[in-house]
């Protein structure tokens, strides 16, 4: 009587890989975040770039930066493998440059009373702002370091002096510096904002 062995190898079952939700990204420095859904103990991830621009930190890790992104649409693939097994799903960011308002108008109407910075990452970035007035001489100041409960001693700028004082109307100029604590990146955004009461 013949008899033959045969050997089975069962693999473990592979979840749903999960690039994360994506969308519109303004950053100061060309780097974000992604964060995937991350993998088994028996499963190895890995980043790459579909279309776009964008260099990883970490390549492997569902959770890491990615660098040297243009403005544009971005779409990057997330891969999960269990050896001869693999899932994948992509992610789209539309990347564009931060916004600030070029103008305030703090007359208590409640529009455009503050200096607007929108593309500000307060979670993982250090911010540091400075308002020059027209000579150069520094009128405020304010800095939030990341984190979301380290909102305290941030102040946004109100057309104020440090003492609480009004400024007169006209033209000033801000600074401001932004640390993306992650990847040690500087940033560093100059420009200017018109103060006006009525």
């Amino acid at each position: 009587r013949n008899s033959s062995k045969v050997k089975l190898t069962f693999e473990n079952q592979g979840d749903v890989a999960d690039a994360g939700k994506g969308g519109r990204v303004m950053t100061f420095d060309n780097s974000f975040l992604v964060k995937a859904s991350p993998v088994l103990s028996f499963e190895s991830g890995l980043w790459s770039v579909e279309s776009g621009s964008g260099d990883f930190v970490n390549d492997t890790s569902d959770s890491t930066y990615v660098r040297n992104v243009k403005a544009g649409l971005s779409i990057y693939k997330w891969t999960i493998k269990n050896r001869i097994c693999s899932l994948s799903d992509t992610v789209k960011y539309n990347v564009s440059s931060p916004i600030i308002s070029e103008g305030i108008s703090p007359d208590g109407d409640g529009i455009n009373d503050t200096l607007k910075i929108t593309g500000l990452d307060y979670y993982t970035q250090d911010v540091d702002l400075k308002i020059l007035n027209g000579a150069g001489a520094l009128v405020f100041s304010s800095y939030r370091k990341a984190g979301s409960d380290s909102g305290d001693g941030w102040l946004e700028w109100t057309g104020k002096d440090m003492k609480g004082n009004p400024l007169t109307e006209g033209t000033y100029y801000y600074l401001i510096k932004v640390i993306t604590t992650e990847t040690k990146h500087v940033s560093k955004v100059s420009g200017f904002v018109i103060l006006k009461r009525h």
